[in-house]
């Protein structure tokens, strides 16, 4: 009797422990699915903005970028328009004679003159800045710089600088002051072709390129860029 009472007891029991557990894992994995669900859906919504704001950034970050063309360069080069790039410092002296002619071209007599003076001096070499031709290829990468060639920008002798040192009138001619000044004139000259003879302008050219090649070089964007400047 004790034995027959006790069969469906356990058994009920059995079924109804069977039939929960079930429920209650069902539910379990249920949630479980879900909160995988919204937990990667929040993260691709994170990692969807976190995208395009980077997109966002790097867009603006183009758009500020310098944009490097022949126009925005040569802009940049126009301060350095009246420096100099090579100078030449000079002292001398010299004698000039001279009279009057009178006619069929003879010489006058005692007309004879002569003016023995020094004299200190500066000559300034440079290029032209308007001049030069930038081109920038974005496919190479390369800028390229076309600078003129140097030529004498100034040649100044200080009048405190002058000194003379004789002086001899002719008896019908004596010395004025334009013969000063063209003699002065005249010295000038002298004094740029034994500059030039020197390697004067040559010294130039090369100081240019690189001042040219230094100031470049420092533009924003142009370390993405190879520099020439011939």
């Amino acid at each position: 009797m004790k034995l027959a009472e006790r069969e469906p007891v356990v058994k009920r029991e059995k079924v109804v422990y069977v039939e929960k557990s079930h429920g209650h894992f069902g539910i379990l994995v249920a949630v479980l699915v879900t909160i995988v669900l919204v937990a990667a859906l929040v993260f691709a919504g994170f990692k969807l903005k976190e995208s395009y704001e980077m997109i966002e950034t790097l867009t603006k970050e183009i758009e500020m970028a310098p944009q490097l063309s022949n126009i925005t360069i040569e802009q940049a080069l126009e301060p350095l328009a009246d420096l100099t790039t090579q100078e030449y410092v000079y002292r001398n002296a010299d004698r000039k004679d001279s009279s009057e002619t009178w006619i069929f071209g003879w010489e006058r007599p005692f007309s004879s003159k002569s003016i023995l003076i020094s004299y200190d001096g500066v000559i300034k070499a440079g290029i032209d800045f308007s001049e030069i031709d930038v081109s920038v290829n974005d496919v190479t990468k390369i800028v390229t710089v076309d600078l003129p060639e140097s030529r004498i920008t100034d040649n100044s002798i200080p009048q405190e600088s002058i000194t003379v040192l004789e002086v001899k009138n002719g008896l019908f001619n004596e010395v004025t002051f334009d013969d000063y000044n063209e003699f002065i004139a005249e010295q000038k000259e002298v004094m740029e072709a034994k500059a030039i003879e020197q390697g004067l302008l040559e010294k130039a050219d090369e100081e240019a390129k690189l001042l040219v090649k230094a100031f470049v070089s420092e533009l924003p964007g142009m370390e993405n860029y190879q520099l020439i400047v011939k």
